[in-house]
């Protein structure tokens, strides 16, 4: 091969739709866990960690893959433009979370894929919200399958931080601080009793699955990238991904449809970055990995690493034939 071929999955939440993993996952089996022994892991990007919270460990490791600065790339604001809303608006996540009152405080219970709202239900609460938040001089839009943006037409001064940070401190600790930290708060209340009242909710409780009584507000700031020629070619349906490259007036990523499909972009191009949704391991595993690690094996592809929520996966052509090394199992890294 006339150039080095090298292919970063990053799976968004992967381990959240395994949150129980499989007792399997320490035999030859998994083959993430085959990766992972003869592979290098490393815990990254730290959820918990103070001075990390702006951004989800997931997109921390994908701006560091693109080698682009944190600080220009708040979650909110480039997930908005990859969605093609109005650029000028200050914009914030608001996502569906659920509040469960302790004996002295609030616990934020961040919903998992297997009990997040469904479209149907984020769509019936819509209007509510819709209709209130306008009265206040705010806008909200649906975002993705089951959340929700919402923007202020003026830059607020406040600091936020992502929901898996927040159930991980004290409740005070992780509300919204700065100048504009009392019209945000006052919000989320307001929010809280309008989405008690919703028959999604009430329906939702009735099937035994959490209720979701809030939202988070986080991810803000100004969005400012400094176009620069691409280094990596981009796949994925993915809206912080599509608000990326239009920052930096790179090209649109295509849609990441198959494992063959990207693996012949590597090919073309020797660098790619594919963002892909919705996995679980065993898909992850089943329709990536498997020719992944066969164009390892092939040469056709030099190097893959994956940046799997907090974690990065590193293999390439000389570790993987590390035959002596066994399966490293995911319940001794990514449960950690």
């Amino acid at each position: 091969m006339s150039k080095s071929a090298s292919l970063t999955i990053v799976a968004p939440r992967l381990f959240e739709r395994a949150p129980a993993l499989p007792s399997d996952t320490s035999t030859e089996s998994s083959l993430l866990a085959h990766l992972a022994g003869r592979g290098d892991v490393a815990r990254r990007w730290h959820a918990a960690e103070n001075g990390e919270a702006r951004l989800r460990p997931w997109q921390r490791g994908l701006l560091a893959t693109l080698q682009l600065d944190e600080r220009h790339y708040p979650s909110a604001s480039t997930s908005a433009l990859g969605q093609g809303l109005d650029a000028g608006i200050d914009w914030f996540h608001a996502e569906p979370v659920h509040l469960a009152a302790g004996l002295n405080e609030v616990t934020l219970v961040p919903l998992t894929p297997d009990v997040e709202l469904t479209r149907a239900e984020r769509d019936s609460m819509t209007p509510t919200l819709q209709d209130h938040v306008a009265a206040e001089q705010w806008t909200l839009r649906p975002a993705g399958a089951n959340a929700w943006l919402i923007g202020s037409s003026a830059v607020l001064e406040a600091r936020t931080v992502t929901p898996e940070f927040a159930r991980r401190h004290e409740w005070n600790a992780v509300l919204p601080q700065g100048a504009a930290a009392p019209r945000l708060r006052r919000l989320m209340t307001e929010l809280q009793m309008l989405l008690h009242e919703q028959p999604a909710n009430q329906a939702r409780s009735a099937r035994g699955l959490p209720a979701v009584n809030a939202v988070w507000l986080w991810g803000n700031g100004e969005a400012r990238g400094v176009p620069e020629p691409a280094a990596f070619e981009c796949m994925g349906d993915n809206d912080y991904l599509r608000g990326i490259c239009a920052l930096n007036r790179w090209q649109a990523p295509t849609a990441a449809t198959s494992a063959p499909l990207a693996l012949d972009r590597v090919r073309a191009t020797g660098t790619l970055v594919c963002v892909l949704d919705d996995l679980d391991v065993e898909r992850l595993e089943r329709d990536w990995l498997a020719a992944c690690v066969a164009a390892l094996k092939r040469g056709q592809l030099d190097r893959l690493e994956l940046v799997l929520d907090e974690w990065l996966l590193t293999i390439d052509r000389w570790r993987l034939r590390r035959f002596w090394r066994g399966p490293l199992p995911l319940q001794a890294w990514a449960a950690a």
